[in-house]
């Protein structure tokens, strides 16, 4: 199975299971790690920002859906990722996927910090409850707190939430789009 079908199955499985169209971050992240046990916390974090940069998700607020039918695909009845599929992962040090400016902020502020990736992770996640912005945004904040120079990650953090709001825009008309069709 290729890597980006395998990901795409394991976005998609996750969402049937949930019976639904629309997740936290949260929701996806303890879906991968707790219910289905295919991940630890962090590898699921790994799994949610690989799909995420992938385009199989999309965020909406503090949630996730996908950019496919996810109803509509075929999976294996005893579908389970395999343990390669975050080798390519943001963070997975593998040969694939460039790393998220996300993971390389959280990498910083844990060595800095002496904490591990879930502790930091978990306390971006804690902000972002108080705060409606991107997770960048929320590392870069966290990274600053931590007396970190966040200089090197402005830029690359700036042409992500930039990307990610074009994306949401053009979805957006695509949306109204197609229902000024029906």
């Amino acid at each position: 199975m290729l890597p980006d079908e395998e990901l795409r199955n394991a976005v998609a499985l996750i969402f049937r299971r949930k019976a639904k169209d629309l997740l936290t971050e949260k929701e996806f992240v303890f879906s991968a790690s707790m219910d289905l046990r295919w991940f630890n916390y962090t590898d699921a974090m790994k799994l949610l920002e690989m799909a995420l940069s992938r385009n199989l998700l999309r965020r909406e607020g503090k949630a996730v859906l996908p950019t496919f039918d996810h109803r509509g695909l075929e999976l294996p009845a005893t579908f389970r990722p395999s343990p390669e599929l975050l080798r390519g992962a943001p963070g997975a040090g593998g040969g694939g996927a460039k790393e998220t400016v996300f993971m390389r902020l959280v990498d910083a502020i844990s060595k800095a910090s002496k904490k591990d990736r879930s502790s930091v992770i978990s306390r971006i996640n804690k902000k972002r409850e108080l705060l409606r912005v991107d997770a960048e945004v929320l590392a870069l904040l966290v990274a600053r707190e931590d007396g970190l120079d966040i200089a090197p990650f402005l830029d690359e953090a700036e042409r992500t939430v930039r990307e990610r709001i074009a994306q949401r825009v053009d979805n957006g008309k695509e949306e109204r789009d197609g229902k000024e069709e029906e």
